[in-house]
């Protein structure tokens, strides 16, 4: 069953079965398919939450995320559309910012099972699409790029 507890606050979102929202989880103007879950004062804003993708400590805003991720960390995703999912999002990583003052044309584009490390931070527009499976370590910053070959960097 679907279940709304501990201080979390809800408005105007649609929630699949399954879907668990606790420990002062915010979501607004959202939807979170089956299985996935906001919790430890998690903020998931005007997105799309994949199955089985849970959020917390951390901010999702204006984003889809697919299938299985994976974000337990402060960190920050704005703009992100991943489809594929099954990645995983590090504490501290940026991936995105609503004040970047470029057109709302920028977004980054995930690959498939993609691993964002401690503090990384990309740079948009960027498009791993064509290298999914790839991880970004520690302290690494992209520049706005598209890749076409799984890697690790």
């Amino acid at each position: 069953p679907t279940a709304v507890s501990g201080g979390a606050h809800v408005t105007d979102a649609i929630l699949q079965w399954g879907v668990h929202l606790t420990g002062n989880a915010i979501v607004r103007k959202s939807l979170l398919l089956e299985h996935s879950g906001v919790e430890e004062n998690g903020v998931v804003v005007e997105s799309v939450l994949g199955p089985n993708t849970h959020v917390a400590r951390g901010e999702v805003t204006a984003s889809l995320l697919g299938p299985s991720v994976g974000f337990h960390h402060q960190s920050l995703v704005v703009s992100v559309f991943w489809p594929m999912g099954r990645g995983n999002v590090s504490y501290g990583a940026r991936l995105g910012s609503n004040h970047t003052g470029r057109g709302p044309d920028q977004e980054l584009w995930p690959g498939e099972g993609m691993f964002f490390g401690l503090g990384a931070a990309v740079r948009f527009p960027s498009d791993f699409t064509g290298s999914p499976y790839s991880l970004l370590a520690a302290g690494v910053q992209t520049l706005p790029q598209k890749l076409e070959m799984p890697f690790s960097l």
